[in-house]
């Protein structure tokens, strides 16, 4: 594990300086790279590019490199193990969901996007899916577009990130704007366990983030809203980790718009977060069992 975070500490320096590997900063490579750069090319279908390099992403880790969005037009997968790093600093900045992926960007941030072409399916599908052990920093995704113009559909079945069941995936500085962070909604037979999400944003899809059976997440200083439902649902949550979050704006399309909703849950600790101008309820719990919320601040009341 010490040698998995010192090769990830190696790549997030190699992206903060822009430089290029001169083979003097990895210990027992041999003549082997360390990892794998990829950069994309402005309105090209970059599937089959990225996929080639994940498919080995768990042997040699892949840097994505901005600032060119890199365009899919089919979801990717990230195989058990792998490492992706892109470049995005910060993903809880806000932006607007028309913004355009194309430099100059409405930040100083060099970021790491990838989006979905026209021809991406708008119903069902993910743009990642992650398996067991992985680890994804860095990455802005983008759902759905319309015509070419980056503008995330309000499509309700498209997922930025699934994690169909895995174990122990963790994600940092990651923003998902336009489709949905999805833990198995749809798989009642499968159990997502240990999943660690730090400074993650869940923006502008059906939900924020949503999940079935997740057991021992942890999800710390991110942020979720939604156009529909809600900024996160939980649905038989167990052994969960819930601090120092916001769920905040989530508007009401027909749903119900609620900040955050738990059902049928059990042993959920739920510290410090935020819950802002949401439609509905900031917080609903139904039907759980030892359930502890502490710290919560309600800056607005509807």
């Amino acid at each position: 594990m010490s040698i998995r975070i010192a090769l990830v500490g190696l790549l997030i320096s190699a992206l903060a300086t822009n430089a290029q590997f001169s083979g003097g900063g990895c210990v027992n490579c041999g003549s082997a790279s360390p990892y794998q750069q990829v950069s994309c090319v402005s309105g090209v279908d970059e599937t089959t590019v990225l996929q080639t390099a994940l498919n080995t992403s768990n042997v040699t880790p892949v840097i994505i490199v901005g600032p060119v969005p890199c365009g899919i037009s089919a979801g990717l997968i990230v195989p058990a193990n792998g490492i992706v790093v892109g470049h995005d600093v910060n993903a809880y900045e806000s932006y607007e969901a028309s913004f355009t992926p194309l430099p100059p960007f409405p930040s100083t941030q060099a970021r790491t996007i990838i989006y979905s072409l026209a021809s991406f399916p708008n119903t069902g599908g993910s743009l990642i899916t992650v398996g067991n052990y992985s680890y994804i920093q860095g990455l802005t995704l983008m759902g759905p577009a319309v015509s070419g113009s980056f503008t995330p559909l309000a499509n309700l079945t498209v997922n930025c990130i699934n994690l169909v069941g895995s174990r122990f995936a963790s994600f940092r500085d990651v923003f998902a704007n336009g489709c949905n962070i999805n833990w198995d909604m749809n798989s009642p037979e499968s159990q997502t366990e240990g999943p660690i999400l730090t400074n993650v944003r869940g923006s502008l899809g059906n939900y924020g983030i949503y999940g079935y059976n997740v057991y021992d997440p942890q999800i710390t200083g991110s942020n979720f809203n939604a156009n529909y439902k809600a900024g996160a649902y939980f649905y038989n949550l167990s052994a969960a980790k819930l601090t120092a979050n916001t769920f905040e704006n989530t508007q009401n399309s027909g749903g119900t718009g609620i900040g955050l909703e738990i059902d049928n849950s059990i042993i959920v600790s739920i510290t410090g977060n935020k819950f802002e101008n949401n439609y509905a309820e900031h917080l609903r719990l139904n039907a759980d069992n030892a359930v502890s919320v502490s710290g919560k601040d309600r800056k607005s009341v509807v």
